[in-house]
């Protein structure tokens, strides 16, 4: 019996964005990265993601780091706080997003997905505290934090 090579629509359009949106940047287009922009996970990850933010809207996401799984939150309509330790992809995402709830935290010089190229305890301490005056104004019974 013939294997069955099936991929469901989602999925492949899931990988298509991804794989779309890295070569176009490859070669300087950015314009449509808001609409092509993926959580870096797998498919299933995602599904599983995306599923259970959408099974709690009314909590309030806190997010270390931003990317497409903010763009994920934003769509859905959570209420939502990131951070990034890198002010130039803070401000891209900022862009994005259309409204700043990406925060810049300084860190110093960081390498690839925002780590700090030299961790301190005073980074460790402004890090551990980016949510707090989030969580202490949260009006929702429900935080979400990843």
């Amino acid at each position: 019996m013939p294997k069955n090579n099936h991929i469901p629509l989602n999925k492949f359009i899931f990988h298509f964005k991804y794989r779309l949106k890295k070569h176009l940047n490859k070669i300087g287009i950015h314009k449509a990265d808001r609409a092509l922009m993926v959580p870096k996970m797998t498919y299933k990850e995602y599904s599983l993601f995306k599923n259970f933010l959408a099974e709690n809207l009314g909590s309030l996401y806190l997010e270390s780091v931003s990317g497409g799984s903010t763009l994920i939150a934003e769509r859905i309509g959570l209420d939502y706080h990131a951070y990034e330790t890198n002010a130039g992809y803070a401000e891209y995402m900022n862009a994005l997003l259309g409204i700043s709830k990406v925060n810049h935290i300084p860190v110093g010089e960081t390498a690839k997905y925002g780590r700090p190229l030299k961790i301190t305890k005073a980074h460790a301490d402004l890090i551990s505290g980016v949510f707090d005056d989030h969580i202490k104004a949260n009006n929702t019974p429900m935080l979400s934090p990843f």
